[in-house]
């Protein structure tokens, strides 16, 4: 957690960005990460397109490793973050 709210200081400088950092919970950065890539690698790029509302350009070069998560806008990460963990929850039950 400490390292995603030092990455949202570093980009937005504002307050608001590490409230909504909260939200995401008590996972670390690197756990989202990992997180993550792995529901990139399960789930097909049209699906993720649609239930994160990211070009299906963007999704692509993150699974072929063309674009890194480090240097993606934080509202990206933020709605990849929240669908794997969905999805990945909503898989066991």
């Amino acid at each position: 957690m400490i390292v995603l709210q030092k990455k949202i200081f570093s980009r937005t400088g504002g307050v608001k960005e590490m409230k909504r950092a909260n939200l995401v919970g008590k996972d670390i950065f690197a756990e989202q990460k990992v997180l993550i890539k792995a529901y990139l690698k399960v789930v097909k790029v049209k699906d993720v397109c649609q239930e994160v509302n990211l070009s299906n350009t963007t999704i692509s070069e993150l699974k072929n490793g063309r674009k890194n998560l480090d240097t993606l806008k934080l509202r990206s990460f933020e709605s990849l973050y929240i669908a794997a963990k969905k999805y990945f929850t909503a898989e066991r039950k």
